[in-house]
């Protein structure tokens, strides 16, 4: 689930003054750094590149070392660099959710739903037919919002559907997200973390910090904190600060690509070489290597079933312009950030 755009790498720029490099995997694209304030405060700094690690045991071993190190130094606030995050593994984002706050583990999804066109009858009644259990119309991926995992033959969280939305003619399907049958996930479950920690790190104060490119899974995880968790937030870029700046982008929801989204349309009877079909409702397959996108289900806030999160500004608590420095590498803007989480700064 999830996907995004390609990660963007993190250009190569002299750390802040008082940094200290605490672990880093840059074929990942994530780094920790410890900051360390004129007021003897300290900060962690967890930049992440992306959602998508290249390995996940080394992705994993970095997170763990890192942490240790932020509990032996007794470091308790920490900043969320998400500056060139674009998405990427959903049951990852739900990990590292489950990881900083483990007391909310029981709120760790966002509600969802799916249109019921008549395409998407078709697929369901299909993957339930097929007891298929792997594709995005397969009963069996979903839960209810009491955590009931439907059967694999059971329609009904999509047939016949619920009329939400006063400008859509459709009905969409019920408030589902996913099941925790996280299939090849390495923590085992869907937003399981691979491993107990000896000890949770908590931190006091978190801030997150984001260019409004926050995408996909990287614009689900940073809702969840800022909706669910209160986390702060802090968009950089453009001139003016007194102009409010969105901390995420499109929070969209199993981003399928071409060819594998129309192999899933073939498992499922639709036939998409077969260009003279008049009666099919799936899309066709080009005749160029050109390919293509879809997002399949929408996500809500805390409202379950208000206006979608793609329809919703979500404003950041503080807004930091451009300087050169910060527009070069997000880092420049880690110290004053820092401050801002300390004592009765901005941020608190």
């Amino acid at each position: 689930g999830g996907g995004g755009v390609g990660r963007r790498r993190r250009a190569a720029s002299p750390l802040p003054p008082h940094t200290t490099t605490v672990a880093t995997s840059p074929q990942n694209g994530l780094g920790f750094y410890a900051l360390n304030t004129s007021r003897g405060e300290r900060t962690l700094v967890w930049a992440q590149d992306s959602f998508e690690p290249s390995d996940y045991e080394t992705y994993f071993g970095t997170i763990v070392t890192a942490l240790n190190y932020a509990l032996f130094h007794g470091i308790d606030r920490l900043v969320l660099d998400m500056t060139l995050n674009g998405g990427g593994d959903i049951c990852l984002g739900r990990a590292i959710l489950n990881l900083l706050l483990p007391d909310m583990a029981a709120s760790n999804f966002g509600p969802s739903d799916i249109v019921s066109s008549s395409l998407a009858r078709n697929l369901t009644r299909a993957a339930a037919a097929a007891h298929a259990a792997d594709t995005v119309w397969s009963p069996s991926g979903y839960a209810d919002q009491r955590g009931r995992t439907y059967r694999s033959d059971d329609v009904s969280f999509l047939i016949p559907g619920v009329h939400r939305h006063a400008y859509a003619a459709h009905n969409y399907s019920q408030i589902i997200h996913l099941s925790d049958d996280g299939g090849d996930f390495p923590g085992g479950k869907c937003g399981e973390f691979p491993f107990e920690p000896t000890r949770p790190f908590k931190p006091t104060r978190i801030a997150l910090l984001s260019r409004g490119f926050c995408g996909s899974t990287c614009a689900l995880f940073t809702n969840h904190l800022a909706n669910y968790a209160h986390v702060r937030t802090v968009s950089i870029g453009g001139w003016s600060s007194s102009d409010a700046a969105q901390y995420s982008s499109f929070p969209g929801l199993e981003v399928l690509e071409t060819p594998y989204y129309l192999d899933i349309l073939d498992a499922l009877g639709q036939r998409t070489y077969d260009r003279a079909c008049a009666t099919c409702a799936a899309p066709r397959r080009f005749d160029t290597s050109a390919g293509y996108r879809m997002c399949i289900r929408e996500i809500y806030g805390p409202s379950d079933g208000g206006t979608p999160l793609e329809y919703t500004f979500q404003a950041a608590d503080v807004h930091v312009t451009n300087t050169r420095d910060v527009a070069l590498s997000a880092s420049a803007a880690w110290p004053s950030l820092a401050a801002m989480l300390g004592g009765d700064g901005a941020l608190w």
